[in-house]
């Protein structure tokens, strides 16, 4: 039986950035007290304007982010350039399909990025969401933004504690930075006692 969220959690726009310097102050990092900062970011607008991947849903229920892990771009022993941005939650947090569109992949690569969903767009760009506990859909499911999809978890290799690691290749299977389209959720530093540093 497929899981159904019980609402999408849609990104708030204006994007929406924490100030690094006012947040650790609070129960580690702060982030519900945490000042926000109005910002327009013009990449993440830059892509909407030429038709390159969008969200329609957070990845995870926005409440249950807790920090952040590894970025786009971070150098990592694993795979070298870390490709996806690590979002972190408790194991078991509900993993929610980012955009509508196709489920193309189910897989479990326990020496890559372990038990992972991916999804395809009407747009042809596809969504990963990897290292998870487990997965509540099939290939050609058809699922809509803020449906759960699978649970957060720390399958494959190098994960170090639960966390989503988030990837997207646009419709050239070419890397898409995450960080623009999440928000503050793209940009936040790790939790303490949640993960430790890692690979995933």
């Amino acid at each position: 039986e497929q899981i159904q969220s019980e609402q999408p959690f849609t990104v708030p726009e204006p994007f929406m950035y924490f100030d690094p310097s006012e947040y650790e102050e609070q129960y580690g990092y702060g982030q519900d007290e945490a000042p926000l900062q109005d910002i327009e970011d013009p990449l993440a607008m830059g892509l909407a304007e030429a038709g390159g991947p969008q969200l329609e849903s957070l990845p995870l229920p926005e409440e249950s982010i807790v920090g952040g892990g590894n970025k786009f771009g971070d150098q990592v022993s694993m795979e070298g350039t870390h490709a996806g941005t690590d979002l972190q939650a408790v194991e078991g947090t509900p993993a929610l399909a980012p955009v509508s569109g196709t489920i193309s992949s189910v897989e479990n690569d326990s020496k890559g990025l372990g038990l992972q969903v991916k999804i395809r767009d009407r747009q042809g760009h596809e969504h990963t969401l990897a290292h998870l506990l487990s997965v509540a859909v099939d290939v050609g499911d058809a699922v809509q933004a803020g449906r759960q999809v699978g649970q957060v978890g720390e399958s494959g290799a190098g994960a170090t504690g639960p966390h989503l690691d988030f990837r997207i290749k646009d419709r050239n299977g070419r890397d898409v930075n995450p960080e623009p389209l999440l928000g503050k959720y793209g940009n936040l530093a790790p939790h303490p006692n949640t993960i430790e540093e890692g690979e995933g």
